[in-house]
């Protein structure tokens, strides 16, 4: 009990700094908390439990790194702790720990612009979810929901690769199934506590995929719909972020669909409160990739939704690149971040 508390107890204090931007003491516990999920391991490795808080760690260090910009120490390290279900100790197949680990590192990897690598691991994604679904009641609403994983994540593998309207099509008809889904009261599943917030975060994820697969593509009321849909999901009770940095998301892309269908006053009606918001916490000291891109894409919406004879405009297309700048050369090569770049300079040119 006492290892697995000191794992707890970092991993929860690692949580709470990186709520806080704090990436610094969040690396320290982060280690921690791998150091001592590992320990537990090597004392105990027949318990199925111990290699949770190992999985825990080394995940909780992969997303500070990411975080901090070191992209591919962030990619390094999601492959280290997937490649724990290759030792030789493990109880039994670790794929109910990993499946969505499989997933972050297909979107990291996709992100990266390392497509080759991102479908090969996109293919152990969705055996790996398969095999969780699994344990799941067959034919269920929460085996279906497994079985979805590898459409979501195939969706934003085409939205990286510019495969624009397969990822809405793929992206609408997944969201179609996963509203679809009922889940029975007294059914328990062999994975997940609370299947209704599972599908939620799904659906997040994949309606943010629709949402600019569809302002790429000239849907921007397939966008605007899909963006209010996206914004009023309930948070998720699984993470540690705060559940504003989401709301504020998907009110930016909101915005973003409103203004591109001339609906200018209804797009600065929303900026002009996520932008102050932003401020506030950069004053505060926030900081990180997620906030980088997402001040960033606010104020980029903000200025193009102003004239180009106001002042502000270019001031704040110039504060989005500095943003950008300011998260260095790994995080710059980004796809999604090269996209948002090359937004800003077109509407500098605009």
């Amino acid at each position: 009990r006492s290892m697995a508390n000191r794992a707890l107890a970092a991993d929860l204090l690692g949580r709470l700094a990186i709520r806080r931007h704090d990436y610094a003491v969040a690396t320290d516990y982060a280690a921690k908390s791998a150091e001592a999920g590992e320990s537990y391991v090597r004392f105990n490795p027949s318990d199925l439990n111990s290699w949770v808080y190992w999985v825990r760690g080394l995940d909780q260090q992969a997303s500070v790194l990411l975080e901090q910009g070191r992209i591919d120490d962030a990619v390094a390290g999601y492959r280290k702790l997937v490649a724990l279900d290759r030792d030789a100790r493990k109880p039994a197949s670790l794929a109910p720990l990993l499946w969505n680990n499989w997933g972050q590192l297909t979107i990291n990897e996709s992100r990266a612009g390392r497509f080759d690598a991102a479908r090969r691991t996109h293919l152990v994604a969705a055996a790996a979810a398969k095999e969780t679904g699994s344990l799941e009641k067959p034919g269920s609403a929460r085996q279906a929901l497994f079985d979805m994983y590898a459409d979501a994540l195939q969706a934003r593998l085409d939205l990286d690769q510019g495969n624009n309207q397969a990822a809405f099509d793929q992206a609408a008809q997944l969201a179609t199934r996963m509203r679809a889904l009922e889940f029975s009261q007294d059914e328990t599943g062999g994975n997940i506590r609370d299947a209704s917030a599972v599908r939620a975060n799904f659906l997040r994820n994949t309606l943010a995929t629709l949402t600019l697969a569809a302002l790429r593509t000239g849907r921007y009321g397939e966008a605007e719909a899909a963006a209010r849909e996206r914004a009023a999901l309930p948070p998720n009770p699984f993470s540690e972020l705060d559940p504003q940095d989401e709301r504020s998301r998907a009110q930016v892309t909101l915005a973003h669909a409103l203004l591109l269908q001339g609906r200018t006053d209804e797009a600065r009606a929303i900026t002009e409160v996520e932008i102050p918001r932003y401020r506030a916490e950069l004053k505060a000291g926030a900081g990180g990739l997620a906030f980088a891109k997402d001040f960033s894409y606010a104020l980029y919406v903000d200025a193009l939704a102003r004239p180009v004879s106001d002042p502000r405009r270019n001031a704040y297309l110039a504060e989005a690149l500095r943003q950008l700048d300011g998260m260095g050369d790994e995080v710059n090569r980004l796809v999604d971040i090269r996209e948002l770049r090359n937004r800003i300079g077109a509407a500098g040119s605009g």
